[in-house]
């Protein structure tokens, strides 16, 4: 019966569930030696347990956990079972298979507080992280900083899913640079392709966030490759999606339109996903707005089903420059009359500031805030054509307050930053 204990938790494990065991001790306000003499055994046979030390016999470990008035689920079955939905839950995940990942993901929550109190309790909490911080979008950041302390103590597998799922979760919440230190450490252990491939798609999109679009554009094109390799179109199309916008950054814009005119695989795997095909006709749109040809940039925006505050802000920027000042106006409008979301900050005080720049009539506070907001959040302006439209549209404001001036001379400096990483990065 020792070894099955093994067959369910890697070793190094132990010593999480020791700790797991101490923390629930504390709770209960059992001494050490008051839970030894309650249970009839040893105070150094708890110290081993609460130190990780190798146990060999469950059924002890069980009887340690009932003196707490804890059942500690070890039914073999019931175990083997949610293994296997752990890993159809990921091979869910590595697929992008909505409905998969619901269903299982489902079966593990309805018995989760159960779970949370087996041998598989490490394996179950990176579960639910996972789903809450990538299908979620919740922030899951305490709980994945409590669990570092994990770290030295995971199997090979669960440190990629850490890593990734940390990672991926520091980006969303705009901490570039622990991102790609996440994501990096995912790079140096042996990993599986599954892992490697989803790695290095979301490595190459926050380099893309960081304006490293060359180093972006190499780790994007070997993820496309073992996403191709694995036929993992989901993934691929997430990867040609972020490889085309950064090609159209650099000024490839016969590469981005190779991968566009390659992307008629789209239509037969995404036949009614919108989202897909709204990025599509987006990032066409973009293509041929650097190309300055605005009325085909125009048709492309006008294809695009979701209204958003980007999409407004997109329409403005090319009425704009096809010399419409009156439709500019218009959509322009339209973001700053909407309800604000913190996704929708950067077009709502873009547009303000966009309005400003045109010479329509807003109030002198909400340009400033506008101003201020982009200038402490320019790594959220995620285009270098906008990042510099941006400082084109600021530079025309005549400053009287000092604080803004200070900003704005950060934001010069740091666009210079931007442009001579991206030199050097070439």
């Amino acid at each position: 019966m020792g070894q099955f204990i093994y067959d369910f938790i890697p070793r190094d494990n132990i010593k999480i569930l020791g700790q797991l065991f101490y923390e629930k001790r504390m709770e209960k306000g059992y001494s050490l030696r008051g839970l030894a003499q309650s249970a009839n055994v040893s105070a150094s046979m708890i110290s081993d347990l609460e130190n990780g030390k190798p146990m060999s016999n469950i059924d002890m470990l069980n009887y340690l956990f009932k003196a707490l008035d804890l059942d500690l689920l070890i039914d073999e079955q019931t175990l083997k079972k949610t293994k296997e939905i752990i890993e159809d839950f990921y091979n869910a995940i590595y697929y992008k298979s909505i409905e998969q990942i619901e269903k299982t993901y489902d079966q593990i929550k309805n018995n989760m507080q159960t779970l949370k109190l087996s041998l598989l309790f490490v394996e179950v909490t990176l579960v639910e992280e996972t789903y809450l911080s990538a299908y979620q979008k919740e922030k899951v950041s305490d709980a994945l900083s409590e669990h570092e302390l994990w770290y030295p103590n995971l199997s090979k597998m669960q440190k990629q899913r850490y890593n990734l799922i940390r990672g991926i979760n520091e980006y969303q919440s705009g901490r570039i640079d622990e991102a790609l230190y996440y994501l990096h450490r995912n790079l140096s252990l042996n990993m599986n392709e599954k892992t490697h491939g989803i790695t290095l798609s979301y490595l190459a999109e926050v380099l893309g966030r960081s304006y490293k679009m060359h180093s972006a554009i190499e780790l994007g094109k070997i993820a496309t490759s073992i996403h191709t390799k694995a036929n993992n179109i989901p993934r691929k199309i997430h990867t040609d999606l972020m490889l085309i916008k950064n090609y159209i950054e650099i000024g490839s814009f016969k590469n981005a339109e190779e991968i566009l005119n390659n992307m008629k695989y789209v239509h037969q795997y995404n036949g009614d996903d919108q989202e897909v095909f709204d990025r599509l006709n987006t990032l066409e749109a973009y293509l041929l707005f650097r190309k300055e040809e605005f009325e085909a940039s125009l048709l492309y925006l006008t294809k695009v089903k979701t209204q958003s505050p980007q999409v407004f802000y997109n329409l403005g920027n090319v009425y704009y420059h096809l010399g419409n000042k009156e439709k500019a106006t218009y959509f322009l409008k339209k973001n700053i009359k909407a309800e604000v979301y913190e996704e929708s900050l950067v077009y709502y005080s873009a547009s303000y500031l966009f309005l400003y720049y045109i010479g329509e009539t807003v109030e002198k506070n909400y340009v400033e805030q506008s101003i201020e907001y982009l200038l402490r959040n320019k790594q959220q302006l995620q285009h270098f054509h906008f990042l510099t439209f941006i400082q084109k549209m600021i530079g025309k404001y005549f400053y009287k307050n000092e604080q803004l001036k200070d900003l704005y001379e950060l934001f010069n400096e740091f666009l210079d930053f931007v442009i001579r990483k991206d030199e050097i990065d070439t």
